[in-house]
């Protein structure tokens, strides 16, 4: 079954537990939703073994100008269509241009919605359906990445193509 990921920030989505509930969700979890033009950015993978994918296409979008560690989650395909929510393809703004289709959009997204879709992300994290990856690991991942020939880095900021030659050299 299909996963849609995005980064997360931790911190703004509170502590979190397994008995926790929605009403406890602190009121930053939403900025964490920030939207551009009522849709909401995902990226999409067959199955969890393919989450470096994720992280590639993250750490190389082309306003990233340093490699960091980010927190994931991910929300099952199906949860979103059975919520009613609309998704669209676009392209994904990473130099990983292999990934760029793998880049979806949850669209026409209003207040309402958004909240309804916020519960799907909180019931995610609640459930573990979240990962930090530390700097070194993202580190890694675009290495592999970009020693199989799968990063265009004319696509990357000239502080990242320095991060990531700098790896190379190592």
């Amino acid at each position: 079954m299909p996963l849609f990921v995005r980064k997360f920030t931790r911190n703004r989505w509170g502590n979190i537990t397994k008995n926790c509930v929605m009403a406890m969700l602190a009121a930053d979890a939403i900025t964490d939703m920030k939207t551009t033009s009522n849709t909401l950015s995902f990226w999409v993978i067959d199955s969890i073994d393919a989450l470096d994918d994720v992280v590639v296409a993250l750490a190389t979008g082309s306003k990233i100008t340093s490699l960091e560690a980010m927190d994931l989650v991910w929300v099952d395909e199906a949860s979103l269509i059975n919520d009613g929510f609309e998704v669209r393809s676009s392209l994904g703004d990473t130099a990983a241009t292999i990934l760029a289709d793998t880049h979806r959009d949850v669209c026409s997204l209003t207040y309402s919605s958004l909240g309804q879709l916020a519960m799907t992300v909180f019931q995610s994290i609640n459930a573990e359906q979240c990962k930090k990856v530390s700097k070194p690991d993202v580190k890694k991942c675009v290495e592999r990445f970009y020693r199989s020939g799968g990063i265009n880095m004319g696509r990357c900021s000239e502080k990242l193509a320095e991060q990531i030659k700098k790896i190379i050299a190592h």
